[in-house]
């Protein structure tokens, strides 16, 4: 399953993303992943998630991150929640060029049974979303 969660910048799309990623440790059998590009929600998610800054990993555009989020479901079978925060940034890419990468990660999804949850700073979510399910932050 793939849930957005999308507004403009400073709505709370972050913090909300947080909280759900709590609920799911507190709620799930395996593990839970959470993908930033930065460092200053170390503290403020759960100890028990597994925190990953993709800087670390040199990830430039939607390929390597979809490359890397295989990666983490190919290394640990147990992953069932995986939240990114800041798809665009990550990337470097507008939503109306990310197509091809949520194709992708919805297959992925499906074929592993993660429920993936992401934020999108936009107002609007481009159609080619419209069959996911998203949260207005």
């Amino acid at each position: 399953m793939l849930r957005l969660i999308y507004g403009a910048k400073g709505s709370g799309k972050t913090g909300k993303l947080i909280e759900l990623a709590d609920q799911a440790m507190k709620n799930c059998d395996g593990e839970v992943v959470f993908l930033t590009d930065t460092d200053r929600y170390r503290f403020k998610v759960n100890y028990n998630i597994r925190l990953i800054n993709v800087c670390e990993y040199d990830v430039e555009n939607a390929d390597e991150l979809i490359g890397l989020v295989r990666g983490i479901i190919a290394g640990n079978a147990d992953v069932q929640h995986v939240f990114i925060d800041g798809v665009h940034r990550m990337t470097g890419q507008d939503f109306e060029h990310l197509e091809p990468f949520f194709v992708k990660l919805k297959k992925v999804s499906r074929d592993h049974d993660v429920t993936m949850v992401l934020t999108i700073s936009n107002d609007e979510l481009p159609a080619y979303l419209a069959d996911c399910e998203y949260i207005k932050a």
